[in-house]
């Protein structure tokens, strides 16, 4: 076996436990793979290409397969996280808006003028 056989390979097997990991969403079997894919990536890219055999071209195809369905999951995961991000923030800013103490100057909590000011009206 050639190397760019090897490092292709390599490179397979990741992008399958990536997808994998990806379609299930889980984000720690993701975290874990980042630093072995990176490898993978850097040992395709060192290896000296050799002739072009069919188990070559092959295994070129099925890479290249894979890293396309890779690209769509990542892209997926990240519209979900922004998705995710986008509801949480919009939470956060109505609850701030209705539980938030308001802090003058000294850093001591203000009284709510408005609700003074229609007492005082009433």
């Amino acid at each position: 076996m050639t190397a760019m056989l090897a490092a292709a390979g390599r490179l397979e097997r990741v992008l399958i436990a990536e997808n994998a990991a990806l379609q299930a969403m889980n984000l720690d079997a993701l975290a874990a793979l980042l630093q072995e894919k990176g490898a993978a990536v850097a040992g395709l890219m060192a290896a000296q290409p050799g002739a072009r055999t069919p188990e070559m071209q092959a295994q070129a195809a099925r890479v290249r397969s894979l890293a396309s369905e890779n690209r769509r999951l990542l892209e997926r995961a990240i519209d979900v996280q922004d998705r995710v991000l986008r509801l949480v923030a919009s939470a956060a800013r109505q609850a701030g808006l209705r539980d938030a103490a308001r802090y003058g100057a000294a850093g001591l909590p203000r009284p709510d003028h408005a609700a003074v000011a229609l007492l005082t009206r009433a």
